[in-house]
């Protein structure tokens, strides 16, 4: 199947550096989700050359028969890949390789056991583009402020928002929302979500990164080609606020 490729404009601004480790932890018995895209291949050894049994599909539940507590984050798998560009100079750099650590995990799906890399597995069900709907679905509205037709307002169970705001004649408009217990990893991959609006599966190439050590904050931000506007994260002990501003 062909994959589209969506060109972004990737400003990192990586506040502790340090790997990105996917989910944190899991034990036997665990009911996980597989937030891989393109699907997460069921290997019969846990070794990247072993026999495939098959495709695990995106956003499929599987259970843990592994553990990862003390297990050290062994594999690490591109996901965003190394590119060229030029600085606002003209002078030509390039942008390096963004990265997600983890391990093999034992898993059983539909009767099948095998091993996968835990760093597209996570204890949430796969957030799709609409984090309004994704948050409905699976979480109880504590307040809601939706006076205003221009502008929303939810907080949710366990401290999740969102919220939504749009210019005079929509012209522009923004949305945020608030996680909560994600790793930097699974908040990535959420931000890189909201890139892409069609929920397709995409080939992210990155046209610029900047890296900046100053405390143990994460920003990212990412412009997708394709979209007028921005997609922003920032991330810190597991809180991840994701900002969408659109510019019609």
């Amino acid at each position: 199947m062909f994959m589209k490729k969506t060109e972004l404009l990737f400003v990192l601004l990586i506040c502790f550096a340090k790997p990105i480790f996917a989910i944190d932890y899991y034990q036997v018995g665990d009911r996980l989700f597989v937030w891989a895209q393109s699907g997460l291949t069921l290997r019969e050894e846990p070794d990247a050359k072993a026999k495939a049994m098959m495709v695990i599909p995106h956003g499929s539940k599987i259970e843990s028969l592994s553990s990862s507590m003390w297990s050290e984050k062994l594999v690490a798998i591109e996901i965003v890949k190394p590119n060229f560009t030029n600085d606002e100079d003209g002078t030509k750099i390039k942008t390096p390789a963004l990265s997600i650590h983890g391990n093999w995990a034992k898993v059983r799906y539909k009767g099948k056991e095998g091993y996968v890399f835990d760093g597209y597995l996570s204890h949430m069900e796969v957030v799709r583009n609409d984090f309004l709907k994704f948050f409905k679905n699976h979480h109880k509205i504590l307040e809601a402020d939706t006076v205003v037709s221009c502008k929303q307002y939810f907080l949710f169970s366990k401290g999740y928002t969102f919220s939504r705001d749009a210019g005079d004649g929509a012209c522009w408009f923004s949305e945020s929302a608030t996680f909560i217990g994600l790793s930097l990893e699974e908040s990535i991959l959420v931000a890189l979500y909201k890139c892409n609006p069609e929920d397709d599966k995409t080939e992210v190439i990155v046209l610029k990164c900047k890296m900046i050590v100053e405390g143990e904050m994460y920003f990212i931000e990412f412009s997708p080609y394709g979209l007028n506007g921005t997609v922003q994260l920032r991330y810190s002990a597991g809180i991840a606020d994701i900002r969408y501003d659109d510019h019609t």
